[in-house]
């Protein structure tokens, strides 16, 4: 095990090595060695496990110095049969490394922490009692600020400037300056904006085509991205990633004309382990059903966490429905890969209600539907997609979504139906307009198409959508009903 270095040179190394890294670095010298006093320098041994869930609320700040740590997800939630080396119970979440610290969520909400921090690779890390780390926080605005993890200290810890090229840029030449410059992004100037570069789309885009003699950065890089300014929580910005399934965000600031950088997703995930990002990696990990039961528990930390940060009730509701439809298509993926279903066959998953807006809260229970179109008579068809239906329901019953007491399931044969059994069921609500048909139509034409093909579900919206807007009468009913 690690062992702690305690004299007055071990002090002063300590305060000395908080002053090389952000925010330690732009605090007042003379409060830093006061509040500091009693921080240490402690050596970590490879393996060492310095937190977890079951120690409560953590009793100490630390910043490595060196080697490195990695959060795992707590091994009693993840199966015996998902426990492999691609699973998250098999690997790290997150790693930190020099400059890197933790656990500043826990120890700002005074909770236990939420995975498994262990050495990854020995070295040292400073360590600061809990009393100091608030003492410190009520003192200095920076360091609150840190505490409070906004967008603009992430960049800080990588280099001093984004690298900002042309767009007529060779790749040959960007690749280069980006080595020299130690990120893996770069800010393009384009004619009518910004846009961004990663290392990855160099390689995969550019110099994997044989092409890259002749292609520029503007041939690359995507034009436009999603902005998010510095002030943003790392929470809040958790849900902009997860919302736009971006790797990276140009960060942006009020009456600055350039952007100041770029924030990536791995980045975030270093500092705040619990967030969106983190559960939709361990979704996708998921190798059966069971290992999706700890991320769907994990959910309420989600919800709390976004509480504490202040985020509103709207973006709650959209992360929460995300991950939802993140564990809900999983369970489709998994119910259907080895399926036997005929090869020309296709199907799509529907959603109705909150879950087809995105407005779920963290007690819903399931509204889905089928559509289905192909080679097979209609019933035929059925026989073989309502068993796989009824099994993902099942499952989203295990996990947590309740069965519909209406019945409104893909598993319900009513609602498991062929593109055309869907439009003829549609048009009679339309042309009818009975208080019955004008139910079902306020529950179904508020629809979404969660798996499956996408160009089926465009098919399915427009069978009712154009007899809806022709008919005056059952838009006028529907609005009524919609008020009362």
């Amino acid at each position: 095990m690690g062992h702690d270095r305690r004299d007055d040179t071990d002090r002063r190394d300590a305060i000395a090595a908080l002053r090389e890294v952000a925010p330690f670095d732009r605090i007042d010298p003379d409060l830093l060695g006061r509040v500091m006093a009693e921080a240490r320098i402690r050596s970590l041994d490879e393996g060492e496990v310095l937190l977890e869930p079951g120690m409560g609320p953590p009793t100490s700040f630390y910043v490595v110095l060196s080697g490195r740590v990695d959060g795992l997800v707590d091994s009693q939630a993840v199966s015996r049969a998902d426990s492999s080396a691609d699973s998250p119970g098999g690997q790290p979440v997150w790693s930190l490394g020099r400059g890197d610290a933790f656990p500043l969520g826990a120890l700002t909400e005074n909770r236990p922490v939420g995975t498994i921090q262990r050495v990854g690779a020995a070295g040292e890390v400073i360590v600061v009692p809990a009393a100091a780390f608030r003492q410190l926080r009520e003192a200095s605005a920076v360091f609150d600020d840190f505490c409070t993890r906004r967008i603009g200290h992430l960049l800080a810890r990588g280099p001093a400037e984004p690298l900002r090229l042309d767009g007529d840029t060779p790749l040959s030449q960007a690749a280069r300056a980006l080595e020299r410059h130690g990120g893996d992004a770069i800010v393009v100037r384009l004619d009518d904006g910004w846009g961004i570069a990663t290392l990855r789309d160099l390689a995969f885009r550019g110099l994997a085509g044989g092409e890259h003699l002749r292609l520029t950065l503007a041939d690359v890089a995507t034009c436009n991205p999603v902005g998010i300014d510095a002030g943003t929580s790392l929470l809040e910005a958790a849900v902009d990633f997860a919302e736009h399934g971006f790797h990276h965000l140009l960060v942006t600031e009020i009456d600055r004309d350039e952007p100041l950088g770029v924030i990536d997703e791995s980045s975030l995930y270093r500092v705040n382990a619990m967030t969106p990002g983190v559960l939709h990696q361990r979704i996708r990990k998921a190798g059966a059903v069971e290992s999706l039961v700890a991320v769907r528990r994990d959910i309420p930390d989600i919800v709390g966490a976004l509480l504490e940060s202040g985020s509103n009730f709207a973006s709650i509701s959209r992360i929460v429905s995300g991950l939802n439809d993140a564990i809900t298509r999983r369970v489709i993926a998994l119910t259907f890969e080895d399926a036997p279903l005929p090869a020309d066959m296709e199907w799509c998953w529907l959603t109705f209600g909150s879950e087809a807006r995105a407005e779920q809260t963290l007690a819903t229970d399931q509204d889905n539907g089928l559509v289905f179109a192909g080679p097979m008579d209609d019933q035929a068809a059925r026989d073989q997609l309502l068993p796989l239906a009824r099994r993902v329901n099942e499952a989203l019953d295990q996990l947590g979504y309740p069965l519909c007491p209406g019945h409104i399931m893909a598993g319900n044969p009513e609602l498991c139906l062929s593109l055309d059994e869907w439009g003829e069921h549609m048009r009679a609500w339309i042309d009818q307009g009975t208080p019955e048909h004008l139910l079902k139509a306020s529950i179904f034409f508020d629809a979404r198409g969660l798996a499956g093909s996408r160009g089926l579900f465009d098919r399915w919206a427009a069978a009712w959508r154009e007899p809806a807007r022709k008919n005056g009468r059952f838009r006028r009913q529907l609005a009524a009903n919609a008020l009362r």
